[in-house]
């Protein structure tokens, strides 16, 4: 037996599809011009579904597109990717940053490659052009014209039809790799579980990181005037931090990342040391994006740091290996 508390999603959208007439176009034309409320997928679409196998994929390969187009990447297409999450943490600070973008897919051409009917194969030839929002280098060699993906698809019951979904790379897929196609790329981050990697969803401005460095620079301002205060020293257990230099910041937003809301990570080594036993303040890490001591890369390929020193960058990976997390007493 199921248990009720699954069955009641089901037997609340039942109630409400007979107590309202249903209004939306159909899945299978042309998508929607709203976008769709953050909690309501996609309506099914009602009886049988028309076209041959091949007919239905180019109805769905271009309704993807145009979703793409439309600015609504994220909702309209959970039925068009296997697997997809709908809601997983991140989404709608993604969708912001994709909508922005302003990306237009012009479709060129949709070749079918093989079909058994259930699974198929596709390539896509398709030209991309992205808006004036498009600072970041990664994305800037995805939207090329002549561009083609190769993409494999099967359908899958979903609200009593079977769409046609792309069906996401996993095995040694990176989605921050110049080379990946646009619709892998979506449909990678569509289908995440749970909570994404957040490396995955490599933040699309330069402004994001600009952002993240001021208030980087803020909070190592505040812990520099709070160890002046307290005898050169990192006088707090790292609980207490935001209690610590609160007064030094005024704002606790200072202490969120702008692209996520999650929080900035203090180095815990640091604590209850004294600064001038520090032998490279400038080397030292004060604060970083990410957890265990394992920045995320996700401005353009670098990670937002904060030095013990006060001053603030974006680093490369292989900058960072010059980084020190462990407290090294300065020479005599």
């Amino acid at each position: 037996m199921r248990p009720l508390l699954a069955l009641f999603p089901l037997a609340f959208c039942a109630i409400a599809a007979h107590a309202q007439p249903n209004t939306e176009p159909s899945r299978w034309g042309n998508a929607p011009d709203a976008p769709v409320a953050a909690a309501q997928p996609v309506p099914p679409p009602v009886g049988p579904r028309p076209g041959t196998p091949q007919e239905q994929i180019k109805t769905d390969v271009t309704m993807f597109i145009n979703n793409l187009n439309k600015g609504h990447a994220f909702m309209n297409n959970n039925g068009l990717v296997h697997g997809v999450n709908t809601g997983y943490f991140g989404a709608n600070q993604w969708a912001k940053n994709w909508d922005a973008l302003g990306v237009q897919i012009k479709l060129d051409d949709i070749i079918i490659d093989n079909t058994d009917g259930k699974t198929a194969t596709v390539t896509i030839k398709y030209n991309a052009q992205a808006g004036p929002e498009l600072l970041n280098e990664l994305f800037k060699t995805r939207f090329k014209d002549g561009t083609s993906e190769t993409l494999k698809l099967q359908k899958e019951l979903m609200w009593g039809e079977e769409p046609w979904q792309i069906v996401p790379q996993e095995k040694d897929f990176d989605p921050a790799k110049p080379e990946t196609g646009i619709f892998a790329y979506v449909a990678y981050v569509l289908a995440q579980k749970g909570e994404v990697p957040t490396d995955a969803l490599p933040y699309t401005f330069n402004t994001e990181g600009a952002r993240s460095i001021n208030n980087l620079k803020q909070l190592c301002l505040g812990v520099l005037q709070f160890v002046q205060d307290y005898d050169e020293i990192y006088a707090f257990q790292l609980q207490y931090l935001q209690e610590a230099i609160m007064p030094y910041v005024k704002s606790t937003q200072i202490f969120r990342i702008p692209a996520s809301q999650q929080s900035y990570n203090f180095n815990a080594n640091l604590c209850g040391k004294n600064i001038t036993t520090l032998a490279e303040p400038a080397r030292t890490i004060l604060f970083y994006e990410g957890d265990n001591q394992k920045p995320i890369f996700h401005y353009a390929g670098k990670a937002a740091i904060g030095f013990a020193d006060g001053h603030c960058v974006l680093v490369s990976p292989e900058d960072f290996k010059n980084a020190i997390w462990e407290v090294k007493p300065a020479k005599n």
